[in-house]
């Protein structure tokens, strides 16, 4: 997922370009394929909230460790186990999450 997502949280206006990837395992590649894009919209919409309700601390933390949390645990959300109990995401991974003020 590569993205731009909004922020007000300091009272001003940020824009955050964002890639996050997924690790898997390979036997539920199939299956994540098939929901991502079914329910494309539904993901981003889900991850936009993340981005627009996060504090500007969590956004600027050097891990994203929060982000990741909250984006790992919206994803499994989403998509749930697989035959063995195991979460279908075994990891959200953020490469890039910068952000440049948009309202000046």
């Amino acid at each position: 997922l590569k993205n731009q997502f909004q922020n007000m949280q300091t009272g001003r206006v940020w824009e955050w370009r964002v890639e996050i990837y997924l690790r898997i395992r390979e036997k539920n590649q199939p299956e994540i394929t098939r929901l991502m894009e079914r329910d494309a919209a539904l993901l981003k919409e889900g991850v936009a909230l993340i981005f627009r309700r996060a504090h500007d601390r969590h956004l600027r933390e050097p891990g994203l460790e929060t982000i990741t949390r909250q984006v790992t645990s919206y994803l499994n959300e989403q998509f749930g186990v697989d035959a063995d109990g195991i979460p279908l995401i075994d990891r959200v991974l953020i490469p890039e999450c910068k952000g440049f003020p948009a309202d000046g």
